[in-house]
């Protein structure tokens, strides 16, 4: 039986998911000055448009089997191949459903959205091959194999940084070659996702219908939850292509990739944090609870301080690598750096209601967060442009992370307000 220390083994998994998500991050952050260079602020705006239309559309297509396929994962009376090879089918099904009304609703919904509707179906396409990854990946995580998830990760990464670069530097195709590359390179790790589930014997025939349902039931509810949380990260970038125009929403995607450097930090966390938070949290007589609590909020005071840096240091860095057409996306990187640090404290605070099972809770917290931040775009945005978006991003992802902080204390009893009192005998 292993003695190592459970504390110890987080931060060294956190440690090498860090690892291997900074290397994923890598390659797209050398090629973006490249890429900067052949396309124009219009056609990253379009590009920003599409990936919060794969965003959007993923929910209701792939119902967040991931999550419900990692919860099974750890329960010893599932047959985890099973339900994975039945999830995939329930999802192919979705997809179907999905691309059909995409097809009959493309040409109005993408006048709504300023969007090119002939492309829409591709952001369908584009959600489901991404989903079989992300349950490769999920898996992955599962079996604490944070090595082979990076070169998983990367190998992605790399494929459709080299793609896009091809299609839009060698063949000039603009934000078509943006569009392009990125699911072209899904499509390409669609077939290689399933060989590796296959290998890890993660797939296994015949589908059951009980585990179709349950992955439903687990997914359904948090749908809501999802497109809220990806409508408050995809509305200020639309809107501001309609309220303004795609220059200042490519300015602005632009300031949103530098600052998604912080998601290094959430994800990798969270990666760790998650299977060791609920191994935790299952043994009733566990005496880490006060462990767990500060060191969360020694993590939120971390998040925090990255906005400080990126304060002092976001703006003559940006102006120095991006050039001259993205220099205001260094003024707006604080402001968004602040709203990812807010989701960070979010999603951390998630994790206790994935525990509990109570999934249709995070819609609550998720939807009244997007309808403050939709609210405020419509009256900011007109007003101060993309800083109001920025503003509008941020309380809304800090309204999401204190519902969800409520919840989650409500759901799990944390000494969260007494911490530093001893334990009871």
């Amino acid at each position: 039986m292993s003695t190592q220390n459970p504390v110890l083994k987080l931060f060294r998994a956190a440690g090498a998911y860090t690892v291997a998500n900074a290397f994923n991050a890598l390659v797209p952050f050398l090629l973006l000055p490249l890429i900067t260079a052949a396309v124009t602020a219009d056609d990253y705006g379009v590009y920003g448009v599409y990936i919060s239309a794969v965003n959007m559309l993923v929910p209701f297509a792939a119902l967040t089997i991931e999550r419900s396929t990692s919860r099974a994962f750890v329960d010893p009376k599932i047959d985890i191949a099973r339900y994975v090879t039945s999830a995939i089918v329930l999802i192919s099904m979705t997809t179907t459903i999905v691309l059909l009304l995409v097809l009959l609703t493309r040409r109005p919904v993408g006048e709504f959205i300023g969007f090119p509707a002939m492309w829409l179906p591709v952001a369908v396409l584009g959600g489901f091959f991404r989903t079989h990854l992300t349950v490769l990946l999920a898996m992955l995580q599962m079996k604490n194999w944070p090595l082979a998830f990076g070169a998983m990760r990367i190998s992605e990464s790399g494929i459709t940084g080299g793609l896009t670069l091809a299609l839009v530097m060698v063949w000039g195709l603009g934000w078509r070659g943006l569009l392009l590359g990125h699911v072209v390179s899904l499509a390409l790790f669609y077939p290689i996702a399933l060989t590796f589930l296959r290998k890890l014997k993660l797939l296994g025939w015949p589908p059951k219908r009980a585990y179709a349902h349950d992955a439903f039931r687990f997914g359904v509810p948090l749908i809501p939850h999802i497109i809220a949380t990806v409508f408050i990260g995809m509305s200020d970038r639309v809107m501001l292509a309609k309220m303004v125009d795609f220059a200042d929403a490519g300015v602005y995607t632009t300031a949103f990739q530098v600052g998604l450097a912080i998601f290094l930090v959430i994800t990798s966390v969270d990666k760790a944090f998650m299977p060791w938070l609920f191994a935790q949290l299952a043994d009733e007589a566990n005496a880490k609870k006060r462990t767990i609590v500060v060191g969360t909020y020694l993590y939120f005071a971390f998040l925090l301080c990255l906005v400080g840096v990126s304060y002092l240091l976001g703006p003559p860095f940006v102006a120095v690598y991006l050039g001259d057409d993205f220099q205001r996306a260094g003024e707006l990187l604080p402001w968004l750096v602040l709203a990812f640090a807010f989701h960070g404290m979010q999603v951390t605070m998630v994790n206790y209601v994935y525990f509990s099972k109570r999934t249709g809770l995070l819609s609550i917290a998720s939807v009244a967060a997007a309808i403050t931040n939709v609210s405020l775009n419509l009256i900011l945005i007109p007003r101060y442009g993309m800083y109001g978006a920025a503003w509008s991003s941020s309380a809304g992802f800090f309204l999401a992370f204190l519902i969800s902080w409520f919840f989650g204390a409500r759901l799990v009893k944390m000494p969260w307000f007494s911490f530093w009192r001893a334990p009871k005998a």
